[in-house]
């Protein structure tokens, strides 16, 4: 499980956790939500070591493996293939096979009857062990799989990783997060840069994933097929909700007039016994009684109000210029931007006035371009 025990963190005077306590349990999957800014990342950053809280603690189980996705792309000073870094998933499997390449390299030179020889096979077979459990013998073909259940096409599998557009190199950094097969994994918006091929092998690829996932996401879609828990970030508080993202938008919802009646409550009583200070803070009979009543006053600690999921902003768009019935035409255009791969063929269409049109496609078919053209 992973246990957070009164945490606080802030950046300068920024308070992003105040005291908070939370439990994950294991195989529980979790959705983390909330404002952008609220902390979500940051409170992966704590799991996975890289960041200290600057109060409290954060408990995890002994020898598990946790992968991360970031939003970073890969290092710019990646040389490998796309495969070989996907492959590359998990670090301890390199030490074991070049161990285990050492000790065969020792056996082969070994005589049959020296005495190193039994605690040498011992080793061999305890690491080819270890190798086999976290699954080195098979990483390569998963890693094949992942890369072509998120679109990479196996003619793409030798070129190198920085060949790659930056989110191409997003899909690779999610597919290695994924065949690492952790026990804890951490998924930091990875529906960005999918399309929606992509987007749907990855949904069932988690449906199947059997640790503990913890996932932020503004996708709806992915927060609806993969969570059964919800894990609210905001003002400095985490919130569960024990139920799925529908669960979470009613229960908070409830949640939000309940506080507000509290809060409309609590202010009436305030109301009331700063009334009653100021009638008798200047009574000498009564002045014991309004220094009581101020001390009580300040003690009770204050309702805030839940802010609105939604937001109350909005876009103001100029009105258009006059327009026919047809606002735009392609005949039969043609589009590369080199000589021998055309992107766009033989493309035919109109546009009429205040249609309303959903451009979709695989990445990288040229739905921006024709938006450019």
């Amino acid at each position: 499980m992973i246990d957070f025990i009164d945490v606080s963190k802030s950046f300068g005077a920024q308070e992003i956790l105040e005291h908070v306590n939370l439990r994950i349990n294991p195989g529980e999957r979790v959705g983390i939500v909330g404002p952008n800014g609220s902390g979500k990342s940051t409170i992966f950053s704590m799991i996975c070591g890289e960041m200290s809280p600057d109060s409290g603690s954060i408990l995890l189980p002994g020898g598990m493996r946790i992968s991360h996705l970031r939003q970073q792309l890969p290092s710019g000073t990646e040389t490998r293939s796309l495969l070989d870094y996907v492959a590359d998933a998990i670090p301890e499997l390199r030490e074991y096979a070049a161990r285990i390449a050492e000790i065969d390299h020792l056996l082969a030179d070994l005589p049959s009857d020296s005495p190193n020889l039994p605690a040498l096979l011992r080793e061999h077979g305890e690491l080819e062990s270890r190798y086999s459990a976290l699954g080195g013998y098979h990483l390569r073909n998963d890693a094949k799989t992942a890369l072509s259940g998120l679109g990479f096409h196996p003619d793409a599998f030798s070129a190198r990783l920085t060949s790659f557009s930056g989110g191409w190199q997003m899909r690779a950094q999610l597919a290695r997060v994924l065949v690492a097969n952790p026990d804890i994994l951490l998924l930091d918006e990875p529906s960005n840069y999918l399309d929606i091929p992509a987007v749907e092998w990855l949904c069932r690829y988690l449906k199947s994933f059997p640790g503990t996932l913890l996932l932020i996401s503004h996708d709806r879609f992915l927060l609806k097929r993969l969570v059964s828990i919800i894990v609210e970030v905001n003002q400095g508080a985490l919130t569960r909700y024990p139920g799925d993202y529908d669960y979470y938008r009613r229960e908070r919802e409830n949640r939000r007039y309940a506080v507000a009646a509290a809060k409309r409550n609590q202010d009436r009583k305030l109301e009331k016994m700063q009334q009653n200070i100021d009638r008798f803070r200047y009574k000498a009979t009564k002045a014991s009684m309004a220094q009581s009543l101020i001390r009580k006053m300040d003690k009770i600690e204050r309702i805030e109000e839940m802010d609105e999921l939604g937001f109350s902003g909005s876009i103001l768009l100029p009105p258009p210029p006059a327009s026919g019935i047809e606002a735009a035409r392609f005949e039969n255009v043609e589009f590369s931007y080199r000589e021998d791969e055309p992107l766009l063929t033989n493309v035919d269409f109109d546009i009429k006035r205040n249609d309303k049109i959903a451009i979709v496609g695989y990445n990288g078919t040229g739905k921006t371009t024709l938006l450019k053209l």
